[in-house]
């Protein structure tokens, strides 16, 4: 999925909370927009009998976030999801996750692929 932290601010963006974002006028809109062809590709995808495994967020992202305080962007994908009548599983990367770190996320990656991993 785009980025909507990269789309909206670019690479040099200063560190922003789920606050900021919220009260960028024109946001969620924007955001729905970048994410209209993601959920028109979902709903290509499931009426030919694919699986959708899940969604990969990134915990304490004021976008990307799941659990806890939702991100403004996974507001958004669930609200949808919902409209859907989609219930997915979820993962998400820790904030402590490193490019590179072979741990126990890489596992944890590895068995929500193989199945599913519903943090709900």
């Amino acid at each position: 999925m785009p980025c909507p932290e990269m789309n909206e601010l670019g690479p040099d963006r200063l560190p922003m909370s789920y606050e900021d974002y919220n009260q960028i006028q024109g946001y969620r809109e924007r955001c729905q927009i970048w994410l209209s062809p993601i959920f028109k590709q979902i709903q290509q995808y499931l009426a030919q009998g694919d699986h959708f495994i899940g969604i990969i967020g990134i915990h304490q992202s004021p976008n990307c976030s799941i659990s806890n305080q939702r991100g403004v962007y996974m507001e958004i994908i669930f609200e949808w999801l919902k409209t859907q009548g989609l219930e997915v599983p979820f993962i998400e990367v820790p904030t402590d996750y490193c490019e590179g770190d072979e741990g126990k996320f890489s596992n944890e990656i590895e068995t929500f692929i193989k199945g599913g991993k519903n943090e709900k």
